[in-house]
């Protein structure tokens, strides 16, 4: 049990929001553990249960805790895809397209860079079987679209994160998942462009898998200047 912690009078449902989330870091209430009532919450932190009820709301909402009906209050394996997924609609916008596209040739491209000095041929498995898997949703597609274009885009997403984690840097993957839910709609925007005329999918989806392949051999010959050119082409939405 944590130590006996005062709270100022001040935003109190806050400040005791803070002291669960510290709890929840260090490992005092670890993933998928019961945290202690209100009752004892609010003795704990020398506030009321209001105060606690209205700081476990605020968990819930941000995916750190959940409740379970005649259970209690759990620590929540935290989803930051499924965070930003959820307060999408909030800041999604069109104007949001050429802010994607500007990210990714900054991010991805550093990426890049840094996969082609890091990487070997034995980390390239899970980039091969992103590959592989984008192909097959290409495959798949077939005159109704929108049937597999969400397998399509997840896969297409999944491709350039594996590119993201060969760069082996941390911020960089935590900043891809973080604009994951504006990038997926950001490149489904842009194969629905590319793929409004009907007779040309086939040809458009062949492309794109193609552009992928070329990229994925690249890194394995470590040629940045080969990926950077399909790569701008690729990402630019008016393209």
């Amino acid at each position: 049990m944590p130590k006996l912690q005062k709270v100022q009078k001040t935003n109190l449902s806050d400040q005791v929001c803070k002291l669960i989330k510290d709890n929840i870091k260090t490992g005092e209430w670890a993933e998928d553990s019961r945290i202690p009532s209100e009752n004892v919450l609010a003795e704990l932190y020398g506030v009321n249960r209001l105060t606690v009820r209205n700081a476990l709301q605020k968990l819930n909402a941000m995916g750190i805790v959940e409740t379970r009906a005649g259970q209690g209050t759990f620590v929540k394996k935290f989803d930051l895809q499924e965070y930003i997924r959820e307060v999408s609609d909030l800041v999604l916008s069109p104007e949001m397209l050429e802010d994607v596209m500007e990210f990714r040739k900054c991010i991805e491209l550093e990426c890049i860079s840094l996969a082609i000095k890091r990487v070997d041929n034995q980390n390239l498995d899970e980039l091969e079987k992103a590959f592989d898997a984008y192909e097959a949703a290409g495959e798949e597609q077939t005159t109704t679209m929108e049937k597999h274009l969400d397998d399509i885009v997840e896969a297409d997403l999944n491709f350039h994160y594996q590119i993201c984690s060969l760069s082996r840097n941390s911020l960089f993957m935590l900043a891809f998942n973080a604009v994951r839910e504006p990038m997926y709609q950001y490149i489904k925007s842009v194969l629905i462009k590319r793929f409004a005329n009907v007779s040309k999918k086939k040809n458009a989806s062949a492309i794109a898998t193609n552009d992928h392949k070329i990229i994925m051999d690249a890194i394995k010959r470590k040629d940045y200047k080969a990926c950077e050119e399909v790569y701008m082409n690729m990402i630019d939405y008016n393209s």
